[in-house]
């Protein structure tokens, strides 16, 4: 009983955050009772009892809702179409746009609502923290190294934790204890809710400025982004020192509502996300790999997602393998004339059995079959002649919603390929042209 209870002491316990959703889709409250609305170029200034909350639905934001004077509501008549600042305790918060404007006679009192333009911060980004704790929405089940929550109650334990650190950051990244539970809830009605909480410090300890960590933050976002194969973001940032809280960011960043999609990543190799993160954030410090990092996880979440149906996604597919292309052979000056000829040297690059990945998919084995140009019979044929297909209405080539629906999963399989190398990955992932998840053993050959 004595060792188990010397062991359970040496599990960390699991990060909590004050930002709780009783159920997917709750609003988060950032402060009720009096605020104020000014504009100094039109030397407006509007007393309001109401709320400032986070919003999911309808519209994904922040947002300030309340009552006004009647006086007031005049004033707000008159000058439409301007910002306002929004001002609690004698902190700005940051601008927001008044867009509803409701008044019921007879009455002293009418209603307002309105959102946000940009950041919503509380605080100073300039004041030194030594820690940020942070939520992530909607991510997928990774199971990690093992947590404990101690209750009144009982303890609790889970594979949750998410290690994750460079040669100046380090993050810690935890599962919600009701993962499974909350997770549930999503199934049922899709839309957010928390289902992790993260920290993020420096190395060496030291304290940093809010803004000194909004790079790095970025990266995170942009990294978990391609993880999950669905847009997420970390949200309600709160930066502590000495453990008091001395700001909080409430700005709405992109997040895509729920949604169950294939990744490449597998959720048990945790021991490859770190090798990963490293290799991805040190391509993220020039501003040409972080433009390429923003650009390739862009069209591969599009793509993934069917953004524009199957026709759209396998044009964005195409557009982020020939963004593959320019990163992996940035350093030659003279390319290729035409798409084909880049994608063939990619092809080539990625070492890959070309027939024995086209078997894989039946209607491109057949459609590989019926191609007549012998320099088409390839990988990049089939996927060029069927996206010339969709974008040139003198082709006479047809193809169904199957062949349509194959060709976009082999296009997102040679992104993540190309990705996994690019990032280092080892071990297990998830072949989304076999369907299950087998070892990574793709070898590249040296660019020519």
């Amino acid at each position: 009983m004595n060792d188990f209870i010397e062991r359970l002491k040496e599990i960390p316990n699991v990060i909590e955050s004050s930002i709780i959703l009783k159920k997917p889709n709750s609003p988060v409250k950032i402060f009720r009772r009096k605020f104020q609305l000014i504009n100094s170029e039109h030397n407006i200034k509007i007393n309001v009892e109401g709320k400032i909350t986070f919003e999911w639905f309808p519209t994904y934001g922040c947002f300030v809702k309340g009552n006004i004077s009647v006086v007031d509501f005049d004033k707000l008549i008159q000058t439409p179409y301007i910002s306002y600042k929004v001002i609690v305790n004698e902190i700005d918060l940051g601008s927001a746009f008044i867009h509803k404007k409701i008044i019921s006679r007879p009455s002293d009192i009418a209603q307002i609502k309105g959102v946000f333009e940009n950041k919503v911060l509380v605080g100073k980004k300039n004041e030194l923290i030594d820690e940020i704790i942070f939520s992530i929405p909607n991510l997928m089940d990774i199971s990690g190294e093992v947590v404990k929550k101690i209750s009144s109650t009982n303890t609790t334990t889970t594979n949750s934790r998410i290690l994750l650190d460079n040669q100046k950051w380090k993050i810690i990244i935890d599962k919600s204890i009701e993962y499974n539970k909350l997770r549930d809830g999503l199934e049922i009605v899709g839309g957010y809710s928390i289902l992790y909480t993260g920290k993020i410090s420096l190395i060496n300890n030291n304290k940093f400025t809010y803004e000194e960590s909004e790079e790095i933050i970025n990266c995170l976002d942009q990294f978990l982004s391609f993880i999950n194969g669905r847009r997420i973001s970390t949200l309600f940032l709160q930066g502590y020192n000495n453990k008091i809280r001395i700001l909080s960011d409430y700005s709405p960043k992109s997040t895509d509502t729920f949604k169950n999609i294939k990744s490449s990543f597998h959720s048990r190799n945790i021991s490859s996300l770190n090798i990963m993160w490293k290799e991805f954030s040190s391509i993220w410090e020039s501003n040409e790999g972080k433009d390429f990092l923003k650009t390739i996880v862009h069209w591969y979440i599009e793509s993934n997602n069917k953004a524009g149906l199957v026709d759209g996604a396998i044009i964005m597919a195409q557009a982020g393998l020939e963004k593959s292309y320019y990163w992996i052979f940035r350093q030659e000056k003279n390319h290729p004339n035409n798409t084909p000829q880049k994608l063939r040297k990619l092809i080539k690059y990625l070492n890959i059995d070309e027939h024995e990945a086209l078997l894989r998919f039946n209607n491109l084995k057949e459609f590989y079959k019926n191609i007549e140009k012998a320099e088409h019979k390839d990988i990049v044929g089939v996927i060029t002649t069927i996206r010339n297909d969709i974008i040139h209405p003198t082709e006479t080539f047809k193809t169904n919603l199957q062949t349509k629906t194959e060709v976009l999963q082999l296009s997102v399989w040679l992104i993540e390929i190309i990705l996994l190398k690019i990032f280092k990955h080892k071990g297990k992932y998830f072949d989304r042209a076999i369907g299950k998840v087998t070892e990574f053993n793709h070898k590249l050959s040296n660019p020519d």
